[in-house]
């Protein structure tokens, strides 16, 4: 072995050696803090009840199961030839998409 190589072996030990003393061995660790979880709620979902009034009944009815709602005939006959001439909930009334709201319709006979 040639005096480089003696060096190189001397150099890592002196390196190895120090390392503790870099590295603050016997000193306690800072105390770790827990990240704390924020959870956020998802805002309900609503429905908003679209404006049936003066639309034939099955457009009407159409327009209110593309909203997904549901809807009843309070007064009329559900017939074709008939108009929306009333409607409770109100349009533009959010109602809560996860539960079966009912629009209640009222109609009457389309005058030509």
């Amino acid at each position: 072995m040639g005096s480089g190589h003696r060096i190189a072996q001397i150099a890592v030990v002196v390196f190895v050696a120090a390392l503790p003393l870099t590295l603050g061995v016997g000193e306690p660790a800072p105390p770790v803090r827990a990240a704390r979880a924020v959870v956020v709620a998802p805002a309900p979902a609503v429905t908003v009840v679209p404006n049936v009034t003066r639309l034939p009944y099955v457009f009407a009815k159409g327009a209110l199961a593309d909203s997904g709602l549901a809807w009843k005939v309070r007064r009329g006959r559900g017939l074709a030839g008939e108009t929306v001439v009333g409607q409770s909930p109100k349009p533009g009334t959010r109602v809560p998409a996860d539960r079966a709201a009912v629009v209640s319709l009222t109609l009457e006979r389309t005058r030509s």
